[in-house]
């Protein structure tokens, strides 16, 4: 009777895991959606501004820290689509750059390609179960470094070749937080839905732009 309780317990644990799954997808979708809406509006508005694009990512950083304690509320999924909005609105005088240079293709390709690592990254981790928690520690520290040596290389070094290392070393620790959040969310449980979608929609974006860098660096 106990192994018939303990068996119902784990199926009816690992039903709620597979809900938050399903949502956290859906919101990042919807986020995802928006962050494009805006984006491509204030682009053919030609509504571009880097002093209000610095403002949308601090608003940004300022929801990563409130966005939680909202939880899964109608107003917590709000909060996440309206980062995503931000994101998206944020990003413009980057794509526009890039536009203007070298044309639509390499922001498609970056895009599409973002998209297509991110599917291929989730699948492998619903369907394997794979435990990626471990590697939750040696992201962060990867993650300070990158930041320190970025800001160095931004008003010390200035060096295009480090910048465009760093591109490839936040493309990888992207998809390593992506594989990292997914084992959480599925061997742990500790994530709620708002907490996974605002992390993928961060990881998500930041892969897109480290991307759009190393294909605008090769085009170049």
């Amino acid at each position: 009777m106990s192994s018939i309780i303990t068996k119902t317990g784990s199926y009816a644990y690992n039903d709620v895991r597979s809900v938050v799954l399903r949502k956290a997808f859906a919101l990042l979708g919807v986020s995802v959606i928006a962050a494009i809406a805006t984006g491509y509006f204030s682009l053919i508005s030609g509504f571009i501004n880097p002093t209000y694009s610095l403002v949308a990512f601090l608003l940004v950083f300022a929801g990563t820290f409130f966005i939680p304690s909202l939880g899964d509320t109608p107003a917590g999924y709000a909060a996440v689509v309206a980062v995503g909005a931000l994101l998206g609105f944020a990003v413009i005088p980057t794509v526009a750059m890039y536009i203007s240079y070298q044309g639509a293709g390499v922001v498609i390709n970056a895009l599409l390609s973002t998209a297509a690592i991110f599917i291929t990254l989730a699948t492998y981790a619903v369907v394997t179960k794979k435990d990626f928690t471990k590697i939750g520690g040696i992201l962060f520290v990867i993650i300070l470094s990158a930041v320190v040596v970025g800001l160095l290389n931004a008003f010390l070094i200035k060096s295009s070749f480090l910048g465009l290392a760093l591109s490839y070393v936040v493309a990888l620790v992207s998809c390593g937080l992506i594989l990292y959040r997914l084992s959480v969310a599925i061997n742990t449980g500790l994530l709620s839905v708002t907490q996974l979608a605002l992390g993928l929609l961060i990881d998500v974006y930041n892969l897109f732009i480290s991307l759009l860098n190393i294909f605008g660096n090769r085009n170049n």
